[in-house]
């Protein structure tokens, strides 16, 4: 969550995760982690994974391997030996039905459980990638999954969200993100990105500071998670919203957009949907197509404009606003 490093690296970041192996094919590499977000060991493994493999799946690839990297709490040998087993399995968990192979890994001890893997993989059969640097004027914005888990995350860290809002909620971050890219590249998206630590806006930003483009989203077509704008609405945050929240000056609202919409921009996901940028004229085939998928919260969220001054976000009101998702 270094905001500096990741302007540094947005130039960058267009060929971020590719290399050649010796034969000349392409090779795709990612890693990321985070630090425990609930008490159970085999939850967090899942959602690790899924977490992980995101960033493959944005590119249009298909993850082959992963390594693991897990720092295990202090204490008694038993319970040590329990926590890494019950993290393993949740990983495989969530590995296993999409043919990823937990190839190793490495384990340590600390303060804390932390959760980390390495995954490659390569293209599809039909050699094709999904970049972040595609998009153009009059591309729809499609995002596929609800926002709202750092906010959520962090009410049930403190005791204050009901079971009603966060079971749902985890069966959302474990679903896969395969589905959905495949289908990308299937319909030519023009481009896509994971949405994850950065939130909504900070992932859309490097979309369109690649792209040369800047995108009007539509405020109340923003799918969220039952629960999260209320708990907003009450000032809690997420830690790193605050952080997030730097690129406030390039978020322009309009009058009737309500803070908690605005703010939502910021909200750090976990296990976040796909945002993928597509023509215009593909976009409600797309939307249809993963709705018949399965992806019922994929969303038409806005769309993309000609860059005024630089890169930045219009959030307005459209007039077809869509309700929360309770999923």
């Amino acid at each position: 969550h270094d905001r500096a490093a990741l302007r540094d690296a947005a130039a960058a970041k267009r060929s971020w995760g590719e290399g050649s192996v010796r034969d000349g094919s392409l090779l795709l590499s990612s890693v990321d982690g985070f630090r425990a977000f609930t008490d159970d060991p085999w939850r967090v493994g899942q959602v690790a994974a899924v977490n992980a493999l995101n960033d493959v799946f944005a590119k249009g690839g298909q993850p082959r391997h992963a390594l693991a990297l897990v720092t295990v709490p202090e204490g008694p040998a038993e319970e040590q030996s329990e926590t890494l087993y019950q993290v393993l399995s949740g990983i495989r968990t969530a590995l296993d039905p999409l043919a990823v192979s937990l190839v190793g890994g490495h384990s340590t001890t600390g303060p804390e459980l932390f959760i980390g893997l390495s995954v490659s993989g390569d293209p599809l059969d039909s050699g094709q990638l999904l970049g972040i640097a595609g998009l153009q004027p009059g591309d729809s914005l499609i995002l596929t999954k609800p926002l709202g888990t750092g906010v959520l995350l962090a009410a049930d860290m403190r005791g204050q969200a009901p079971g009603h809002w966060i079971e749902p909620l985890f069966e959302s971050m474990l679903q896969e993100s395969q589905t959905a890219a495949k289908l990308a590249l299937q319909f030519g998206a023009s481009a896509s990105t994971d949405i994850s630590g950065f939130g909504l806006g900070g992932h859309l930003l490097e979309l369109c500071d690649a792209s040369g483009v800047s995108a009007q989203l539509n405020a109340r077509a923003l799918p969220t998670y039952a629960g999260a704008l209320e708990l907003m609405k009450t000032g809690l945050r997420s830690t790193f919203f605050e952080q997030n929240a730097t690129l406030r000056s390039r978020v322009i609202s309009s009058g009737e957009v309500s803070s908690e919409h605005s703010d939502l921009l910021f909200d750090p996901q976990t296990a976040g949907g796909l945002l993928i940028g597509i023509k215009a004229e593909r976009a409600r085939p797309f939307l249809d197509a993963l709705h018949q998928a399965g992806i019922s919260t994929a969303r038409i969220i806005g769309r993309t404009e000609s860059e005024k001054v630089a890169p930045r976000i219009l959030l307005n009101e459209g007039e077809l606003p869509e309700p929360a998702i309770d999923t």
